[in-house]
């Protein structure tokens, strides 16, 4: 895409996964940096602009739905 996205939905601490210990994985998970998780997604959102720093995640003139983004890339 070449530009910032955003991923919108629930955030929430699972600790049933062990995380990362440097740059060494736990036993019987795949590796994680985090214990957060964003479970259930609601929608993923392409930003107008090409910089994260003129993509503020408040700022909902900045994105469109990754479906409209699509169909307009292919209209292109």
């Amino acid at each position: 895409l070449q530009r910032p996205f955003r991923v919108r939905g629930q955030m929430f601490f699972d600790a049933s996964h062990g995380i990362c210990n440097g740059s060494k994985p736990t036993n019987g998970n795949p590796p994680r940096r985090s214990g957060w998780e964003i479970h259930p997604v609601y929608s993923l959102d392409v930003c107008k602009r090409k910089t994260l720093a003129s993509c503020k995640a408040d700022d909902e003139g900045a994105w469109v739905p990754l479906a409209e983004w699509i169909e307009t890339a292919d209209q292109n």
